[in-house]
């Protein structure tokens, strides 16, 4: 993700930092985390503040916060309440940080992240704590919900309004799209036109796997 002159690239062996030099050419400025995949990077535009999700496998997922880029604070992963079950009855555990976005410019210090399995979860102290979202996870679809390549469903995508806050889009794979206009309290699926061979009903309105979801330029 750029913020101005700044790229971060998630890789599987680390952050690497790129720079535009006076000449407008991307120059490597450093690497963060190395040898640790990096599932997402992003730089808060609200706060500044630089933001790394890792994926340490054995350990688990983990959150840094960084201020400028160099110096790092790890923060505690988003947790999924006790007694919180996957449609198998088994516990649910936060598998991979997925997705991530900020608030809107009149929420600074909100950020949101996306999980495996399926799970949303917001911040509104710049990610000391999150909570579960509960109007999506309590969803009355989403014991339908299942993995696309991965074990369990997870939140690819998260798009919040510019013009409004309480506007967002999530996407789940594999599930769909859904639409929020209150800020999470109540959420509807948004999936009519969409089409997947794979379902038993390739228009069903839940079971698609939309691999990205964007804003079209002209509505940012």
């Amino acid at each position: 993700m750029t913020q101005k002159n700044t790229l971060l690239v998630g890789t599987r062996k680390g952050l690497v930092v790129y720079k535009k030099d006076s000449s407008g050419q991307w120059k490597h400025y450093s690497t963060e985390f190395l040898g640790f995949p990096v599932t997402i990077a992003a730089i808060d535009e609200n706060t500044g503040y630089w933001w790394a999700m890792l994926d340490h496998g054995h350990w688990g997922c983990k959150i840094h916060r960084s201020k400028d880029g160099k110096e790092w604070e790890e923060l505690e992963a988003p947790k999924y309440p006790e007694g919180e079950e996957l449609k198998d009855g088994s516990p649910a555990a936060t598998k991979y940080l997925w997705a991530f976005s900020t608030g809107g410019k009149d929420q600074p210090g909100t950020i949101y992240v996306g999980t495996e399995p399926g799970g949303l979860f917001k911040s509104t102290n710049n990610g000391d704590t999150f909570e579960l979202v509960r109007g999506l996870w309590d969803h009355p679809t989403r014991k339908e919900w299942f993995g696309g390549g991965r074990d369990n469903a997870g939140i690819h995508s998260i798009l919040v309004d510019p013009a409004d806050s309480n506007h967002i889009y999530v996407a789940v794979s594999c599930a769909g799209t859904f639409e929020t206009f209150d800020g999470g309290e109540n959420w509807k699926s948004v999936n009519k036109g969409l089409y997947a061979d794979f379902l038993p009903d390739p228009t069903a309105d839940i079971g698609q796997d939309p691999h990205l979801v964007d804003w079209c330029a002209s509505n940012t």
